[in-house]
């Protein structure tokens, strides 16, 4: 048997600073931890305000379809007033237009809407929230893993991998952005990120109710991205598993534990079940075969559908191939994306397995679901589109991140390096975005 992993000596003998000192002195504590986690929301918020402001950006945009719809939702209708049928995505139907897309940005919305009304709401202001967020959410994720799991990495490591998240990845032009396209994965990813920060508890006296919690975390991001449901079977192994992430027996109290995870999973397909009928007179009807395609695909769509295989080396090769500036050679247009490893290269270090035999397992089974919920995303009809980069495989990157966090022992240059190169590269998006897609 592999002896106990000590605990982390990295950060004192690699922050021997003032600062260093500091950090291990601040990040001792639960309450040191919540004073970090608003420290990095307000910074990463001022900073996101500043360089929307910078851009000439106003707080509402251009196609608030969500607002709208939480206008609707709090007058008693599940359609899109004023929306024209004719319109790119939207779903027509028996004379009313709907959205087909999962409704938890509006739900969410729907108390600000009745304070602000639907035509001005701050929807970039609210994205910039929970993007802001998520820097938080990354810094707790990898704090955990500092501290309960013991992983041997610098004492600072946990806050660098907050904003190399928060600023290095979508989750930056999702935030200064805020469209349509961007505000529902952005916001399902806050909830994705809460849900696993919670499953990764390890300490006994909590990891019941932690796990829990977690579980209607993860049941209310699949509101916003409904193919997430298939990384449910990862938030049971993790729940389920011993403090070195192994599934040791599958006993009865696994089982038990599983079910209760599935309860609030169960109730939200439910809702967008009921969600479906109110809509369309079908319970699995979301709107999809009503939608107005993009006319550049619409062939496409007739033929193979909205998911096919025969999809997928396209798909392959604009959102994990396609190096920038591609479209000297194919002929496509830039906005079309390209590879999420070179919008993201920090993503790069996820590549491989762990250095220590303890992580493993857990890296092997993460990556299982990396490319599980990667799947339906590779078969979709459209790669993306109005994107910098690879927007819909966003959806992968906390997972990618932890995988990153796991592999960066031993290797905090170019954890740092990586990291900061991400972080310039995504600070190129919202500005490339905004001059090659009207948005």
């Amino acid at each position: 048997m592999e002896p106990e992993r000590p605990r982390s000596t990295v950060g004192q003998n690699e922050a021997g600073t003032s600062a260093g000192r500091f950090l291990q002195f601040i990040s001792k504590d639960s309450a040191s931890v919540g004073l970090l986690f608003g420290l990095l929301f307000l910074i990463s918020f001022d900073v996101m305000n500043l360089y929307r402001k910078s851009m000439g950006l106003e707080d509402s945009v251009h196609l608030a379809w969500y607002s709208q719809l939480a206008w609707a939702f709090l007058h008693g209708r599940v359609d899109i007033p004023g929306a024209d049928p004719r319109w790119l995505d939207m779903s027509p139907f028996q004379g009313r237009v709907y959205g087909y897309w999962p409704p938890l940005a509006a739900v969410l919305m729907a108390p600000l809407v009745a304070w602000r009304g639907a035509a001005h709401f701050p929807q970039r202001i609210f994205g910039m929230i929970f993007g802001s967020i998520n820097v938080g959410l990354f810094y707790l994720i990898a704090e955990r893993l500092r501290r309960q799991i013991h992983l041997l990495v610098p004492v600072w490591t946990p806050l660098l991998a907050g904003f190399f998240f928060g600023w290095g990845t979508s989750n930056f032009i999702y935030s200064i952005v805020s469209n349509h396209f961007f505000i529902s994965p952005l916001i399902a990813s806050s909830f994705m990120l809460t849900a696993l920060w919670l499953v990764l508890e390890r300490r006994p006296e909590w990891r019941r109710t932690s796990t829990w919690l977690g579980a209607v975390s993860f049941a209310v991001a699949t509101g916003g991205r409904q193919h997430l449901i298939l990384a449910f079977p990862l938030w049971v192994y993790l729940a389920c598993s011993d403090e070195r992430f192994v599934l040791r027996t599958v006993g009865k109290r696994e089982c038990r534990r599983a079910v209760e995870m599935l309860v609030p999973v169960m109730i939200v397909l439910a809702l967008m079940l009921w969600y479906n009928h109110l809509r369309f007179g079908r319970w699995f009807e979301n709107g999809l075969s009503y939608h107005n395609p993009d006319s550049s695909i619409l062939n496409d769509y007739r033929t193979y559908g909205y998911f096919n295989f025969h999809f997928i080396p396209r798909n392959i090769y604009y959102l994990l191939l396609r190096p920038p500036g591609a479209s000297l050679v194919d002929h496509q247009p830039g906005w079309m994306g390209f590879s999420l490893f070179l919008q993201c290269p920090i993503l790069f270090l996820a590549i491989g397995q762990s250095r220590s035999s303890e992580f493993r397992r857990l890296t092997t089974v993460l990556w299982l679901f990396v490319g599980l919920v990667s799947l339906p995303i590779l078969m979709l009809y459209s790669t993306g589109f109005s994107q910098f980069g690879s927007r819909y495989l966003y959806d992968v990157v906390p997972l990618l991140s932890v995988l990153v966090l796991l592999r960066s022992e031993g290797r905090s240059r170019l954890f740092v390096a990586l990291g900061l190169l991400s972080i310039a590269v995504n600070f190129l998006g919202p500005p490339y975005f905004l001059y090659s897609y009207s948005f």
